[in-house]
């Protein structure tokens, strides 16, 4: 009869402990979830490949979105405009990918220098850059 009691106990000890352990466990991958980003001015970036460049020569303008830690904001969406000159840009909006990427092509058929501007979901400045276009 007392080997019966121990034995009973051991399994009850047994099954406890493993409720108990996965209980934990799944308590520790509940708080693993991603949450979602927001992109924010002071972090998020306008960048060209080339600051000058010839007339008619396509520059790749990036537009980097980022949030408040710094971190890539995917799915947002980047518009890049031409705030001063005649260039021209496509396409004007695009969604940022993993990266919090953008890209887009200015090109400009008269020697000018454009100011670029890119902005976030509509209304987060993230700055703007010149491009001086020559013969």
């Amino acid at each position: 009869m007392d080997k019966k009691l121990v034995l009973l106990i051991f399994v009850f000890l047994l099954i406890f402990l493993t409720f108990t352990g996965s209980l934990f466990l799944s308590h520790q991958n509940r708080n693993a979830r991603a949450t979602n980003r927001i992109p924010v001015a002071n972090t998020s970036l306008c960048l060209a490949e080339k600051l000058a460049a010839k007339v008619s020569e396509p520059v790749q303008v990036t537009c980097v979105a980022r949030d408040d830690g710094a971190n890539a904001v995917p799915g947002a969406q980047c518009c890049i405009s031409v705030t001063s000159g005649s260039a021209l840009v496509s396409p004007n909006c695009s969604t940022t990918d993993n990266a919090g990427m953008s890209k887009s092509i200015v090109t400009t058929s008269t020697a000018e220098t454009s100011q670029i501007n890119c902005v976030i979901n509509g209304s987060i400045n993230a700055g703007s850059v010149s491009v001086a276009f020559s013969q």
